[in-house]
């Protein structure tokens, strides 16, 4: 499970500044048969962070009277401090109810917003090819003939060159 919210915090009356706000909690990834099941952890949360800045992201150990001592970082871009990110300290979990502590996260919008968002480039819509060949032949000429034309030359036409 992964959710956030965005909204304003309460600094002061006169300063409440827009943040937002995130908990991540259980398996990385669905239960499937092609990857084995992990639970969420503090990178995994941190790349996500790090794809929204479109940035990597600096981690600077912090303490914060509501994040896990040893266990919470501020983030820094270009040499400000963005927010933070850590695990949920264990006295709220027991409260929750929780069987998992969950990752919390939470940004200063404002930071976010002057950022450059990534472009998108859609795909292209032919594959990447490090050789074509265009064999051109009558058209009664059975494919077995040009498959039996690369046997005979020792060429695999499916093989893949993995030298470069």
């Amino acid at each position: 499970m992964r959710i956030f919210e965005l909204g304003r915090v309460y600094a002061s009356l006169a300063v409440q500044p827009m943040k937002l706000g995130g908990l991540a909690y259980g398996d990385v990834l669905p239960e499937q048969w092609g990857a084995d099941a992990r639970r969420i952890d503090f990178f995994d949360i941190k790349g996500d962070l790090e794809r929204l800045f479109g940035c990597a992201l600096d981690t600077r150990r912090g303490d914060h009277p509501a994040l896990h001592p040893g266990q919470s970082a501020e983030l820094w871009v270009d040499g400000k401090a963005v927010g933070w990110l850590a695990r949920c300290i264990l006295v709220w979990c027991r409260r929750l109810i929780c069987q998992v502590r969950p990752i919390l996260f939470e940004i200063d919008s404002e930071m976010l917003a002057q950022r450059r968002v990534p472009r998108h480039s859609s795909l292209s819509r032919f594959s990447l090819v490090r050789r074509d060949l265009a064999f051109v032949l009558d058209i009664d000429t059975p494919a077995e003939s040009l498959l039996g034309a690369f046997a005979r030359h020792s060429i695999n036409p499916c093989a893949v060159d993995r030298s470069v």
